[in-house]
């Protein structure tokens, strides 16, 4: 599936939706701000985390649903509480709720798990969430917007641009990932892409992870790494003592697909190329699901997950020796390349 790269969200058409328009509702908005005072029918509730990724997306949906609907964050820290969250519920009676990132979600799963048989619940948008199909599984009246970019995408635009042939991808996984890795590798084999998996067990260590890829990267002789965003492998203690001494040995050589913009950093020097969803348009993307949501009665139980409309690519030179991609004039489809 491709998707189209960004230029700008206000001006890209096809991120306005097919309902509303965009410059209308940006001039009724701005007349309804200099109101006095106003009352809206509906809340929107944004439990998100203090990050800037999630400072983007909402900054991007708040402008979106400004003079629309009532909107307020409720910031989740690690030490957040299904109670504390009970109380805001309970005070703000929010019609739906967006979430943001896998802990974020996890919290109002248990929220949800701890009220009484029978309760009804608010639809729920989760953006910004890894693996979102299995993360929605259990949650009442819930829907999102896909945060990975599926890898085939990311598989033939770095082909596309490297100069050694890429054929054999290899991966980590645990076995809670086993039916998503097995659907990527299906989806891969038509691109001529051949998905050499290692599963590392539940509760792995970080000489599981170094073996891994050492298995990888020597014996099967793998032309790049794919890596997933599981919070569990990926933690400041695994990346520092585990993923980063093993391809830092073959830095210059071997591409290393990456999920978030954070992991292609230059100062990290470990991601080599990243597909990712414009945060920009996101905001975009989730408010006018709000909208289609509002129109569905605020049902969203049975709302198939979207894929993301817009996608940044960055690639990161410094990871990448100079004959490694090829010549810089041929990469103007690249949003953001850091040297």
């Amino acid at each position: 599936m491709r998707y189209p790269v960004k230029t700008s969200p206000h001006t890209n058409p096809s991120l306005l939706g097919n309902h509303r328009c965009y410059v209308l509702r940006s001039a009724v908005a701005l007349m309804l701000l200099c109101a006095p005072s106003l009352s809206f029918a509906e809340r929107i509730l944004i439990l998100m985390p203090d990050m800037q990724p999630a400072q983007q997306i909402y900054t991007s949906l708040s402008d979106e649903l400004a003079g629309e609907y009532e909107v307020e964050q409720f910031f989740i820290e690690p030490t957040t509480t299904v109670e504390s969250l009970g109380e805001k519920f309970a005070a703000f009676n929010p019609s739906a709720v967006v979430m943001m990132n896998n802990p974020t979600l996890g919290l109002y799963r248990r929220y949800q798990a701890a009220q009484p048989e029978g309760t009804t619940f608010p639809p729920a948008i989760a953006v910004m969430v890894s693996f979102l199909q299995k993360e929605l599984q259990g949650l009442t009246n819930a829907t999102g917007i896909f945060f990975e970019i599926p890898s085939t995408t990311a598989f033939v635009n770095m082909r596309q641009i490297s100069r050694s042939p890429i054929r054999k991808v290899g991966v980590l996984y645990r076995d809670k990932f086993s039916d998503f890795i097995e659907s990527q590798a299906k989806l891969a084999a038509p691109e001529q892409f051949e998905l050499v998996t290692r599963r590392v067990r539940e509760g792995s260590t970080i000489r599981d992870i170094r073996l891994g890829l050492r298995q990888l990267i020597r014996d099967e002789d793998v032309d790049a790494l794919w890596v997933l965003n599981d919070n569990v492998l990926l933690t400041e203690r695994t990346l520092v003592k585990g993923w980063l001494p093993e391809t830092g040995r073959y830095l210059d050589t071997l591409p290393v697909i990456v999920g978030v913009e954070l992991l292609a950093s230059k100062d990290l020097r470990f991601g080599s190329y990243a597909v990712i969803p414009d945060l920009e348009a996101l905001g975009v993307q989730t408010a006018n699901l709000l909208f289609e949501l509002e129109e569905n009665e605020w049902q969203a139980g049975e709302w198939q997950p979207e894929m993301p409309l817009a996608v940044e690519q960055l690639l990161n030179l410094s990871t990448l020796s100079a004959d490694a991609v090829v010549e810089a004039n041929q990469l103007e489809h690249i949003n953001q390349i850091i040297e």
